[in-house]
C-alpha cells in the first residue's frame, strides 16, 4: 500500500535467484535464495525501526504421482540476528548452512488430487516455521508457528453444481500483530454453486473474508472474519448488444467489540451492469452499505476500451454518500500494455475510502505496476 505522506514507510528490499531442472508440470526440483533488508518490527505499534539484512535459501521438490496427481515438499533455511549489532553476510549465511541449528528452519508439504470419474479435486498443505525462521513474507517472526489446509471440491449433476468445502488453521496472519502471536483459529468455509448456460449463475458461500482499515498513524490493517455471501450473474444479449447483470449480497458476521472492526454486523447489497459495445466496456454499479453507525451509498460508473490485443484502458470515478449527508469523491484508472514476445505491462491507480477508528472514512490512494510474462 502506498499511503500519502506516511513517513513509516520501512526501508526494505529484496532480490532473489530462483532456477530448477525438469518438467514444470511434472518432476523438478527448484533451488532459491534470496537476500535483502527487512523491517522486523511493526511500524504501527512501535516508534523504533529496526531493519535487519535476512538471507536464506530453498529447496523445493515436486512428484508428479500420474497426471492427475502431484506432491509438492519444501524445505528452507534462514538466518537470524541474535546479537546487538549487525552481523556480516558471511556470518549471516553461516547460520543458513549450520545444520545444528534447526530452529531457523521451515518445510511444507502440499497434495493436489483430481480424480475424473467422480469429478471430484482434493488440495491439502501443512506449513511447518521455527522460531527464529525469517523471509519476507506477512507472517510474524520468533514463534514456531504450524498452519495446515484442507479444501475438498466436488461437482455433481453433470457439473452443474459445485460444492466446496475447505477447513484453515493459521492461514490469516499478518505483520501487524505482535511478533509472539500465533493464531489459533480456524477457518471453515463452503460454497455452493448452480451453472447452467441459460440460466443464471447463482453463489451460496460462508467464509472468510478481509476488511481493511486504517490506523491513527496511517497503517493500513487488514482483518479477517466469516461472512455469508450470496451472488447472481447472468449474460444475455438485447437487440444484439452483449450485457451482463450481477447482483451480490454480503453479510458480516462480528460485532464492535472485535479487535478494530469497522463494519461489524452490517450487510452489503451491489448491483452491476455491463455493456459490451464492440471495443468499448461499459459499466455501472451501485452498492449500500447498511450498519448501526454507518450508511454508504456508492455509485461508480466505469468505460474501458480494448485495442485488439495491444493496448485497453479504463477509467472512472466513484460517488460515495454517507449518512451525515457528506459526499466523497474518488476514481479509478487502469492501463494494459501487451509487449509483443515480451509480456503484458499493467498499471493501476484507486482513490477510495476506507474505515478508520470512530467510524470515519479517510481516503487512501493505491497504486500498483505489473509486469506478467508467461513462458
Amino acid at each position: 500500500f502506498i499511503v500519502k505522506n506516511n513517513r513509516q514507510t520501512p526501508d526494505q528490499g529484496l532480490y532473489l535467484l530462483r532456477g530448477g531442472l525438469g518438467n514444470k508440470d511434472g518432476n523438478n526440483v527448484i533451488v532459491t535464495f534470496y537476500d535483502g533488508k527487512k523491517m522486523m518490527l511493526n511500524p504501527g505499534l512501535t516508534t523504533s525501526e529496526v531493519t535487519e539484512r535476512i538471507m536464506g535459501m530453498s529447496i523445493e521438490a515436486r512428484y508428479a504421482i500420474n497426471e492427475n496427481n502431484h506432491i509438492i515438499a519444501e524445505v528452507a533455511r534462514s538466518s537470524f540476528n541474535n546479537t546487538s549489532r549487525q552481523q556480516s553476510g558471511s556470518e549471516l549465511m553461516s547460520k543458513v548452512f549450520n545444520l545444528k541449528l534447526n530452529r531457523n528452519t521451515a518445510y511444507s508439504i502440499k497434495m493436489a488430487g483430481n480424480y475424473p470419474k467422480s469429478n471430484t479435486k482434493i488440495t491439502a498443505s501443512y506449513r511447518k516455521m521455527g522460531q527464529d525462521f525469517n523471509s519476507f513474507n506477512l507472517y510474524p517472526s520468533n514463534i514456531d508457528q504450524e498452519a495446515y489446509a484442507v479444501r475438498v471440491n466436488q461437482y455433481l449433476w453433470k457439473r452443474k453444481l459445485s460444492i466446496d468445502a475447505a477447513i484453515r488453521k493459521n492461514d490469516f496472519t499478518n505483520q501487524f500483530v505482535t511478533s509472539e502471536y500465533s493464531s489459533s483459529a480456524v477457518f471453515k468455509s463452503f460454497q455452493l454453486s448452480f451453472r447452467d448456460k441459460k440460466l443464471p449463475f447463482v453463489s451460496i458461500g460462508f467464509y472468510p473474508t478481509s476488511q481493511l482499515f486504517m490506523t491513527g498513524n496511517n497503517v493500513i490493517v487488514e482483518n479477517h472474519y466469516n461472512t455469508l455471501n450470496v451472488v447472481s450473474s447472468y449474460s444475455y444479449h438485447l437487440n444484439h448488444t452483449a450485457m451482463n447483470s450481477s447482483a451480490m449480497m454480503t453479510k458480516f458476521y462480528n460485532s464492535g467489540n472485535d479487535t478494530g472492526f469497522i463494519y461489524f454486523n452490517a450487510a452489503n447489497y451491489s448491483f452491476t451492469q455491463s455493456v459490451y459495445l464492440n471495443r468499448f466496456t461499459v459499466q455501472a454499479a451501485i452498492s449500500v452499505i447498511d450498519q448501526q453507525n454507518l450508511h454508504m451509498t456508492t455509485i461508480e460508473p466505469t468505460v474501458g476500451y480494448q485495442y485488439k490485443n495491444i493496448f485497453s484502458i479504463s477509467g472512472g470515478f466513484k460517488w460515495n454518500r454517507v449518512s451525515n449527508g457528506q459526499d466523497l469523491f474518488g476514481g479509478t484508472a487502469g492501463c494494459n500494455l501487451f509487449l509483443k514476445k515480451l509480456g503484458s505491462l499493467q498499471l493501476n491507480y484507486d482513490k477510495t475510502y476506507i474505515p478508520a477508528r470512530g467510524s470515519l472514512l479517510r481516503p487512501v490512494n493505491i497504486g500498483r505496476i505489473g509486469f506478467y510474462r508467461d513462458f
